[in-house]
């Protein structure tokens, strides 16, 4: 059979645009169209700034025309989106949303667009929160139509809209049209007078509208008697007075038509009418109306492609002449659409004339002519109409490297999220599985689906070539590499990445970077240390790829080995490299993990204040970057906090860790919040739960050794086990103990055993035994002495400080001893202060942080007021207030507005 899977890897094609925009243009007014003044009269009384509004009614009663119509007149700047099937997509609808709001404002949705990049599924609140934010901060008003919500089904968007409206920016007007209430607090918004509603009876034509439409549609005089009878046979409804207007047979009049439909009963339903359209219409035109009718959205050159005639644009502008229910959707009359209802009898009708393999070779020629255009999720969704596995597999292969080279895993992620479970179980497609979750350093999920794919991949027989299968088969060998590593199984890790290189094809260059990082570190996790730097070195002297994401990676292999060995300064210019290359190739993930790493090595050498500012900055926006780098982050920030004795805001950051890691499904790191729960209670000396007594295994030891850079649970255990130092409880501690040494050795982990023997030394000290507490500290401290490392002491506690004392009065202690007794020192005066800063409540820390200005500008917030609207009643530009409201969320430890609001008003902040 033909190849499923490419080889070589096809030149790209810009996106259509045109077809892009045409979602986000209203419709163009027809010749024919009247104005509905009382209606939009009407809309103008109740439904005034900060409102939604809804158009509700079945369809063909000019919704969309209103819609249109009013935003027209509107003194205020106005964005369009249609929706269709393929928005139930959160990531689809949101990307849609911000391309309207730029229509009007176009550098409108910076924050929310740049959540689309994130290396991980956001959560549709984190989303809301966003686009409210960049919805408050929008210089003017903004009136934002969704034409034919009524599409939306998927909980999540549902979710991320009802939290949308509920909050919505006084500046900000929602219009909705739609055949049904939306999954929306309606209740809620009618009581708070925040909605207003039309519906079919709102909307119904009234005789003067329905003479003035017919009088349009014939281009000729209207007598009343025929406009009432016919108005009252369609009971005002608007596309039933179209539809009758096009079935008018040849010299009939009005009032002959009126009085035949009047005659027919019941028997005049919207089948019945387009029965009588479609009767008039020629052959080649009805033909081409059914064999079109599966398009969204109809061009001169996609008509052509799917029907396989040179129809084009004479068809469309034959049809549009004929007011046949088609409608442009530019000035240039390129793209087209028509009527909702129309199209719907036209599908029916297609699908009960032509054979299922003729409607799937539509299908599959609009698949074909989409994917050319760029635009690969509409072309999968024909494609799955089409029920063809194949050419589904090979749109995503075609363009899955593209998307990778550019870090843009979340496009991956949509197109297998729109194939059905029977088409996702190819092996190219796990495969494609496979690379989201290593994005997202989900270890535990990316292990099945590998083996899954290993599994599908030796069941495929013929189907693949050689060449294909073993391009499938060497990425699946990284990804175990991957596994591996983070696992602790670093023997293996490096076994199965050595010499594989070579079958991976050059334009693969995200696949290859991760060969090269994840080779890297399991060289230097086997004690091949000098001969892994002097790989990434070679790597990098040769690096001539355009696109940063190489680069990226190899700065990430050497970031791996300076913290293996404990060589915080190296680290940390390596960082800043890294902090460079992402901020220039605008990789989000990049610049996540060089903020951890700029904060991680600031934690070590005791600059809180410095590690603050970089956790904090990654937390500002967790959803985009990496989502180890992001938790690792708020677990430094908790610890960060908590040293400085800023005891409520630490808590908050674990509650903010705890809801990161449920809101991505990231339940693998879960154990990790507990740890540091116990971590913060052990500092400031509370009870704890008794931990086990029973040794972990070693497998176990390498796992937990890998989880965090900042956190062992284990370790976490042997602290709970020293702050009860029972002999039952010391000899479990020893043990444990033990187990971590000989993993950190195997592992060569020179960073953790500097923890390990830091716990020792007070493990030996508890059993009365100096001597042995003496040399462990001193071992501890020479392997700190390099990288300046002083934090792994301060956090043992007081409890280590007498040892300290002593090998320094001694003379036995290395010179970093004295480094470490001032940070000591340091730290304990810090957080002093900071405890009587902060005893009193944490209503007074906060406002002894704030200013003044600041305060103001959080009680206006409280008020759901546009960061215009705040300017305006502060006497300053809205730039000031946008830095005002980033400092308050840098100084509450919050994200965004909705955070901000939320905890002033738990502690009394607001008035």
């Amino acid at each position: 059979m033909q190849a499923i899977l490419s080889t070589h890897q096809a030149p790209k094609k810009a996106i259509d645009t045109t077809l892009i925009r045409a979602k986000l243009s209203p419709p163009q007014p027809a010749a024919d169209q009247i104005i509905r003044q009382r209606l939009v009269d009407a809309l103008d009384r109740q439904a005034p700034a900060g409102r939604l509004i809804i158009l509700s009614a079945p369809p063909g009663y000019g919704k969309t025309t209103l819609a249109a119509q009013w935003l027209s007149t509107r003194d205020v700047p106005g964005a369009w989106l249609t929706i269709d099937d393929l928005d139930n997509d959160l990531g689809s609808f949101v990307g849609y949303l911000v391309a309207a709001m730029k229509t009007a404002y176009p550098h409108a949705g910076r924050h929310t667009g740049s959540l689309m990049n994130a290396p991980q599924a956001v959560p549709p609140s984190a989303l809301a929160d966003a686009l409210i934010e960049d919805l408050a901060s929008l210089p003017g008003a903004l009136v934002l139509v969704l034409d034919d919500y009524y599409r939306v089904t998927d909980s999540e968007v549902e979710a991320f809209m009802a939290r949308l409206v509920q909050f919505l920016p006084t500046n900000i007007q929602i219009m909705l049209t739609t055949r049904s209430d939306p999954a929306m607090p309606l209740t809620r918004l009618r009581g708070l007078g925040q909605i207003a509603e039309f519906r079919a009876g709102d909307l119904q034509f009234s005789n003067d509208e329905t003479r003035r439409l017919l009088s349009n549609l014939t281009g000729e005089p209207v007598d009343d008697q025929a406009a009432t009878l016919l108005g009252r046979r369609m009971e005002g409804w608007a596309i039933g007075l179209r539809f009758a207007a096009l079935a008018r047979r040849e010299n009939e009049s009005l009032l002959s038509l009126a009085q035949r439909f009047a005659r027919e009963g019941q028997g005049v339903t919207s089948d019945y009418l387009l029965e009588e359209v479609l009767a008039k219409q020629p052959p080649d035109v009805q033909d081409f109306l059914l064999r079109t009718a599966i398009l969204e959205r109809l061009s001169e050159r996609l008509c052509t492609a799917v029907t396989g005639q040179a129809a084009g644009r004479g068809m469309l502008d034959r049809l549009w002449r004929a007011n046949l229910l088609i409608t442009p959707l530019d000035d240039q009359r390129t793209w087209f659409r028509y009527h909702s209802l129309f199209r719907e009898l036209l599908l029916r009708w297609l699908y009960e004339s032509y054979s299922t393999e003729t409607v799937g070779a539509l299908h599959r020629r609009t698949a074909v002519w989409l994917g050319q255009e760029g635009l690969i999720g509409e072309a999968l969704s024909h494609a799955v109409a089409a029920n063809d596995k194949a050419l589904a597999v090979r749109l995503v292969d075609e363009n899955i490297t593209d998307a990778l080279n550019r870090e843009q895993w979340w496009r991956i992620a949509r197109w297998l999220d729109l194939l059905p479970e029977h088409f996702r179980d190819h092996p190219a497609l796990l495969v494609a599985q496979g690379w989201v979750l290593n994005f997202q350093l989900r270890i535990r999920a990316l292990a099945g689906v590998t083996s899954e794919a290993g599994r599908r991949l030796d069941e495929a027989g013929s189907e693949l070539m050689e060449v294909e299968r073993d391009l499938l088969r060497v990425q699946i060998e990284i990804m175990n590499a991957v596994g591996a590593y983070w696992s602790g199984d670093a023997a293996r890790s490096a076994r199965l990445a050595e010499g594989i290189l070579s079958r991976l094809r050059p334009d693969m260059v995200y696949v290859r970077s991760m060969y090269h990082l994840y080779y890297t570190g399991a060289l230097g996790s086997t004690g091949q240390g000098e001969r892994a730097r002097r790989y990434v070195q070679g790597r990098l002297a040769e690096q001539t790829e355009q696109l940063p994401t190489m680069t990226a990676r190899l700065l990430m292999a050497m970031n791996l080995l300076q913290l293996q060995n404990g060589e915080i300064p190296s680290f940390r210019d390596t960082m800043r490299l890294l902090e460079r290359v992402g901020t220039q190739g605008r990789l989000p993930a990049s610049i996540g993990w060089s903020q951890f790493g700029l904060g991680m090595a600031a934690y070590q050498w005791n600059d809180l204040d410095t590690a603050l500012s970089y956790w904090q900055a990654a937390v500002q926006t967790p959803f985009e970057i990496n989502s180890r780098a992001a938790y690792e982050s708020f677990i430094g920030l908790a610890l960060t906090l908590d040293g400085q004795g800023k005891h409520s805001l630490a808590d908050d950051s674990v509650e903010h860790l705890r809801d990161f890691l449920l809101e991505t499904n990231f339940l693998e790191a879960l154990p990790l919040v507990e740890a540091l729960t116990t971590r913060l209670a052990l500092a400031r000396g509370r009870s704890v739960p008794v931990v086990r007594l029973e040794p972990p295994a070693p497998a176990e030891a390498r796992l937990d050794l890998r989880r965090s850079f900042l956190l062992s649970a284990l370790l976490t255990d042997v602290r709970v086990l020293l702050h009860d130092p029972s002999d039952e409880n010391l000899t479990a501690a020893r043990e444990f103990l033990a187990i971590c040494r000989q993993a950190a050795e195997q592992l060569h982990e020179w960073r953790h055993l500097i923890e390990i023997g830091a716990l020792e030394s007070l493990c030996f000290d508890a059993m009365g035994d100096q001597r042995h507490a003496q040399d462990a500290l001193v071992s501890s401290l020479k392997l700190a002495e390099p990288g300046r490392i002083v934090r792994p002491f301060i956090d043992c506690g007081l409890a280590l400080l007498p040892l300290l004392h002593l090998i320094h009065e001694r003379g036995t202690a290395p010179a970093h001893a004295r480094l470490t007794l001032d940070a000591f020192a340091t730290a304990t005066a810090t957080q002093g202060d900071d405890i009587r800063a902060t005893n009193e409540d944490t209503l007074m820390a906060l406002r002894s942080v704030l200013t003044n200005r600041e305060i103001d500008v959080l009680n206006l917030l409280g008020q759901r007021l546009s960061n215009q609207e705040i300017a305006d009643r502060l006497y300053v530009e809205p730039e000031t207030i946008k830095k005002h409201l980033q400092n308050v969320y840098r100084k509450l430890g919050v994200n965004n507005r909705r955070g901000a609001i939320a905890l002033a008003h738990r502690v009394g902040l607001l008035t």
